[in-house]
């Protein structure tokens, strides 16, 4: 696809309470979705406070493939003190080795 654009496809957006199969069954269609409202609006603001330093951290890409003007942050999920707070279980993110041996 050199030299053209593709369109983003959109991603299917899910109140917090819907029920995990339906989700288990867009993500193995989809492989991604937006979960609406899991968050307070303080958890919110808590997360980027806690965020912010490795946002900022977070050069642009370099090439092509990563982007000139995008930034990309890994294993956000893994990092705020309240993670196991919001994700309970054996489904809690963990960082990875790889990614925190770089900061």
């Amino acid at each position: 696809m050199i030299g053209r654009t593709r369109t983003m496809p959109k991603l299917k957006e899910f109140a917090a309470g819907t029920e995990g199969a339906r989700l288990a069954a867009v993500l193995a269609e989809d492989g991604a979705l937006i979960l609406r409202d899991v968050l307070s609006q303080e958890k919110q603001a808590e997360f980027l406070r806690e965020m912010e330093p490795f946002l900022e951290a977070t050069r642009l890409g370099a090439d092509s493939f990563t982007g000139f003007q995008t930034t990309r942050t890994g294993a956000l999920a893994a990092r705020p003190s309240w993670r196991r707070e919001a994700w309970p279980g054996p489904m809690t993110p963990r960082p990875n080795r790889s990614s925190s041996a770089r900061r």
